[in-house]
């Protein structure tokens, strides 16, 4: 078949498709019919696929990666074209991206099928759930075997033993997705790793990079940015790599951080004491007093269990919101404190959808001078309390747009000379969101109010030194 022919071209693009995991039904029924029909690219199919079962292992014995001669024993041997793979790119290019191909499915002979449409085998199973909350079109019933995809776990713990014997346990938020029988991906949350010395080579990756074990316990976490991934080790030795070719060997106690620009060493993250004088002094809740107010002064539509924030690009659309905290510090003598933190719990909404944000959410909060005095036990009307207009800045949060859970603080020197300022009184703080969305369908962000059912309300955290951790 000549090199310039369609059918060679478009069947190289699935080819390439299916390496990188992206083949819808469709495509797999169109790549089994050219399969099937041309002797030629079966043969082709086979050699890659060869190829990367040889790369599979050798990522497992740690070569990939380090420079080692199995790389190179790899590159020299079995190329089926010099210098290039079939749909572009160099080789190395094509080697350093194979510890992302995971996936390839066995390989059929003659005339027969060779990507399977059904019948995806099992690969793990969910052993246990500890209050647990899951978004996921795999089975979340405790003992219920897996096949390959994405588990999301929203809330609590759950523990997947995969069938090589490896054991992962996830503390939510997390985001697992099972590839096959020795080797996950994260992309959300903590959890830890348990692999016996059967399991040994089982491959755990994160967005930048990915771990080999060598038979251990290990824990690992991925940020809400994605941008960060940690991995620890508590006993025994695991290997971490990163694409453009850096790795390294961790034992026990030892930890490295994963970005797009490499590894990191770091301090043992998830394992160390909490150094001496972070923890607070004093912790002051607002004791009932918090209130959100909507610019449509729908009053009976907000639920008291949240605190509603929202801005629009449509000003006066009305469904604009803003919440209020209210501290007593009445009886409370500030003076050995240095600093002081205002801590929040973000919690799920469910009202709007986050893809209409940018990637970066930031939210202000405004110390109110001289409040008027209001009753908390009624419902607000927008016109009727103070707006940012009549407060001071303290200072400004910011999260990821993906980031729907989780704790949330601000702290500085405008925050603590405010409140030194209302010693002895009252205080008011303002929360809005600076970051505008379209008015229909954009996410309502919400932190826990005093009567969330799950997460504990807001907080004034003082500490005795001059900076809050």
């Amino acid at each position: 078949m000549k090199s310039n022919d369609p059918r060679q071209k478009r069947g190289n693009e699935l080819l390439a498709q299916l390496l990188d995991g992206g083949l819808s039904e469709e495509e797999r029924r169109e790549l089994n019919v050219w399969l099937k029909s041309d002797p030629a690219a079966r043969k082709r199919y086979r050699e890659h696929a060869s190829l990367h079962a040889q790369l599979h292992q050798a990522y497992a014995a740690g070569g990939i990666g380090a420079g080692t001669p199995p790389v190179r024993e790899l590159e020299r041997t079995a190329a089926p074209a010099p210098g290039r793979s079939p749909w572009g790119g160099g080789w190395g290019a094509w080697l350093r991206e194979g510890w992302k191909w995971a996936a390839l499915i066995a390989v059929g002979v003659g005339g027969a099928l060779i990507l399977p449409l059904g019948g995806v085998r099992a690969v793990a199973t969910l052993v246990s759930n500890e209050d647990a909350a899951w978004e996921s079109r795999l089975p979340t019933v405790p003992h219920s075997r897996l096949k390959p995809g994405l588990l999301h776990l929203k809330s609590g713990m759950a523990t997947i033993r995969f069938d090589s014997g490896a054991q992962v346990t996830l503390e939510a938020p997390a985001k697992l997705e099972l590839i096959d029988a020795k080797r996950g991906r994260m992309s959300l949350g903590a959890a830890t790793v348990e692999v016996p010395q059967r399991a040994i080579g089982f491959v755990m990756e994160a967005p930048h990079g990915f771990a080999v074990d060598h038979g251990t316990k290990f824990a690992m976490a991925v940020d809400a940015s994605g941008r960060e991934s940690t991995f620890e080790v508590l006993s025994g030795e695991i290997s971490v790599h990163h694409p453009v070719g850096r790795a390294e060997r961790l034992v026990q106690n030892q930890a490295t951080k994963v970005t797009e620009g490499g590894l990191e060493r770091t301090q043992s993250p998830f394992s160390r004491d909490a150094a001496p004088g972070v923890q607070p002094a004093l912790r002051l809740g607002t004791g009932g007093r918090t209130q959100s107010v909507v610019l449509s002064n729908r009053g009976a539509a907000l639920n008291p269990r949240f605190l509603s924030v929202k801005s629009t690009v449509e000003k006066g659309s009305g469904s604009e919101r803003r919440a209020y905290l209210g501290f007593e510090l009445a009886g409370v003598d500030l003076k050995p404190f240095g600093s002081a933190k205002l801590r929040l719990n973000l919690v799920p909404s469910k009202q709007g959808l986050a893809s209409y944000l940018p990637p970066e959410i930031r939210f202000r909060v405004y110390g109110i001078a001289n409040p008027p005095k209001l009753d908390w036990s009624v419902a607000w009307e927008w016109e009727g309390v103070p707006s940012a207009e009549a407060g001071e800045l303290l200072g400004t949060i910011e999260i990821p747009r993906a980031q729907q859970s989780g704790n949330v603080e601000l702290g500085g020197a405008q925050l603590m000379d405010f409140l030194r300022r209302h010693e002895g009184g009252a205080v008011l703080l303002l929360l809005t969101r600076e970051t505008e969305a379209p008015a229909n369908g954009s996410l309502v962000h919400a932190f826990a109010s005093d009567s969330h059912s799950q997460a504990p309300g807001p907080v004034l955290e003082f500490f005795v030194s001059a900076q809050a951790p």
